[in-house]
């Protein structure tokens, strides 16, 4: 059964990054919000993420290269994931 798998991503967007991308790998569905501003870590992962379609959105402003979600919203779409890894 596949599973929807959230990953929020703090202050180390990298490493997050870089997790989430290995999420990928089983048959489960992954999205990644960034709670914080990035600062151009991860950039590499974040631009593969883009290539396979992984939806990526940000709460945070400073992030202004993804699309901006508002906290309120993001609460309530924490329900619709089987699994939320915050990182």
């Amino acid at each position: 059964m596949t599973k929807r798998i959230l990953v929020v991503i703090g202050d180390r967007a990298e490493e997050a990054l870089r997790m989430a991308l290995g999420l990928t790998l089983a048959d489960d569905t992954v999205e990644v919000c960034l709670t914080a501003p990035r600062g151009g870590e991860g950039a590499e992962h974040l631009e593969l993420l883009r290539d396979i379609e992984v939806p990526v959105w940000t709460t945070d402003q400073a992030n202004s290269d993804l699309p901006l979600v508002a906290r309120d919203d993001m609460a309530r779409r924490l329900a619709e994931f089987d699994h939320v890894i915050p990182y």
